[in-house]
Formats: C-alpha cells, structure tokens, sequence
C-alpha cells in the first residue's frame, strides 16, 4: 500500500528493535513512532499527532503463510533451543507487524530478563490474544510444555505452566508417536471448563472474582443444589478472560518463566491472583 501511495507517512521512526534468530524462526520486536498522512480508501484524512505502536512477529510464522503453509504451532523444540544470533539470515523473511497499543494497554517497562528468553515474554505480554469463549484454539499444540498468561482487559490475572516434567525429547518423542494431549493444551481446556475440582486456576477465579459478584439469592440457591458454582465460574471466564501463551523446549525453562512473571517481570506487573509474596 506504500508503494502505491495509498498509505504515506510524514513520521516513522523506528527504536529499540531486538531481533532473535534460532534456526529458521525469528521474533522481531520493537517501537515505533508513526503519523500517517494519507490512508487507504481516505480523502484527505490523517492523523492529528503522532502516536507510538509496537510490533511483534514470528517470522517463521510470516514465511509460513507466505510459502501458502500456513500457521505450525508444532514446532520441534530442537528449533528453540538453537543459540540467538545478532541479525536474520539473508534468506529470511523479513516481515513486520505493527499493533497499535490496545486501549488501557500497560506500557510499562519489562524488568530485566535474559536475553535468551526475552521473546518469549514478549509473546506472553504482546502476542496473539486468545479468548477462552473461543476454545477450543487449535493454534495451541497437542502436545508442549509451556507458559501462558490470563488477562482480563489490560489486567495480567494469573500466569501458569504446563507439561510438567516433559523434556524436549519427551516433547519430540510424543508427538511423532501422535501420543495423548499434554500440556498446554490439556491445561487451558481445564481452566476453559470452570470445574474447581483439581483446577487452582478456576479456585482462584471462583474466591476472588466470582464469589464478591454473587446475590444473597444465587449464594442461597447454590447451597440448595440448583445453582451450580462451577457454571458460574465458567460463565466468568469465557465472558471476562483471555489469554496469551508460548510454547517452551522444555518443563524446566516453563517454571522459570511463571516463577519470573509471578514475581513481576512484566510490564503489567505480578499477577492479580497468584503474585508471588517476594520481588524479582
């Protein structure tokens, strides 16, 4: 659209870009100070002030569905392990995608992370939102260890992790073998159900979110048995919350992440439900 003069700028500045390569897969990140001065389909119309936008792509992703593949949420975790590198290989797809900063979006800044794992906290604060009324996502693997993040609006709610104790030979191995769904899958289609039994996640949204709405009738008519807490809970989450997540090589690397997040390395700060008791 550029190149055909429906969209000119008369700012683009681009800052505090950080590309991380491994294998044929990078994450691009960055800031950019935009004021457009014509849009497509507009007469005349532009921006009154600059504003800031931040980017964020996979561009393994980007290649994919520009080779016609299509979006590969199985990726081998031996691609997540391969050492960053500081620019894209020259054959790489270089392919920016700019969001703007939803409304009421925090924009903090991230505490201090390894470099290693910074665009996976990226993804986890920036990525692709997910709503739970949506499931089930079939952009989430079968089979992965990993890291998500709970959000409602702008608010982080709650961080967690999935495929404990798998490594990423156990990740390989159970994949080629078409083994049952574990991990992250597994998790967030517990959470998508609202049932307490054997879900912290949904004891946490039932205590602090759900309970504080309820009537004097609803409270009597769930001690009667005609109103199920468990709905209500469901209700709730699929009305109210969305996530984010990120595949991990292994169980190992997903603890780090949540331990890191819950002690409050993000941007949005410690989760409102379960924030650890001591700071990064």
């Amino acid at each position: 659209m550029m190149g055909s003069g429906q969209l000119k700028y008369s700012k683009l500045e681009t800052s505090n870009v950080t590309v991380t390569v491994y294998d044929d897969s990078a994450v691009v990140s960055g800031t950019s100070i935009r004021q457009c001065s014509a849009f497509p389909g507009s007469t005349g119309s532009s921006d009154a002030s600059p504003f800031t936008a931040f980017f964020y792509d996979d561009v393994y992703q980007q290649r994919r569905r520009l080779e016609g593949c299509g979006e590969q949420p199985l990726r081998p975790p031996n691609e997540m392990l391969a050492p960053p590198q500081s620019v894209l290989p020259p054959n790489a797809y270089y392919c920016l995608a700019y969001v703007a900063p939803a409304q009421g979006h925090n924009q903090g800044t991230m505490k201090a992370a390894p470099d290693q794992d910074r665009h996976l906290y990226i993804r986890l604060e920036q990525g692709p939102v997910y709503h739970f009324q949506d499931w089930p996502n079939p952009a989430v693997p079968l089979v992965a260890a990993g890291v998500y993040t709970v959000w409602r609006g702008a608010t982080l709610v709650y961080v967690g992790m999935a495929g404990r104790s798998l490594k990423a030979t156990d990740i390989e191995r159970q994949r080629s073998e078409g083994g049952k769904r574990t991990g992250l899958f597994s998790r967030l289609s517990s959470h998508v159900s609202g049932r307490r039994s054997g879900d912290q996640f949904c004891v946490y949204v039932c205590d602090r979110l759900v309970m504080p709405t309820l009537t004097l009738d609803q409270i009597a008519s769930i001690a009667a048995g005609e109103l199920s807490l468990d709905k209500l809970v469901r209700l709730y989450i699929h009305q109210h919350l969305s996530y984010r997540f990120t595949e991990t090589p292994d169980s190992k690397t997903a603890f780090r992440i949540e331990d890191s997040i819950r002690r409050g390395v993000l941007a949005a700060g410690k989760p409102l439900l379960n924030a650890a008791t001591s700071a990064l």
